[in-house]
């Protein structure tokens, strides 16, 4: 069971992604903040030192699709429902 909601960004979305890659992984929750890239940004600077290059971490087209969307759950939670409760219920149904 993976449980997230739109405070789940950036790096952890990654790890969303990677973990859906498994059929064992039930996602239960709201969409992710999607941010998969744009949270995860690195700064470098020019060997001369006068310009700064930001640059974000996501290299892969596939994963751009969840930017400003979020990645969605399999199962859908409201804010006003108990998410643990939920999950029991899937796996005692699976």
């Amino acid at each position: 069971m993976l449980l997230y909601n739109r405070g789940t960004v950036s790096a952890a979305e990654g790890m969303i992604v990677y973990f859906m890659q498994s059929k064992k992984v039930i996602t239960i929750g709201e969409n992710s903040g999607g941010y998969i890239g744009y949270g995860n940004v690195m700064t470098s600077q020019t060997p001369c030192g006068q310009f700064t290059m930001r640059s974000t971490t996501t290299k892969y087209f596939e994963k751009s699709k969840f930017e400003y969307i979020g990645i969605e759950p399999e199962y859908k939670a409201s804010k006003n429902e108990d998410w643990v409760l939920l999950a029991e219920k899937l796996i005692n149904n699976n």
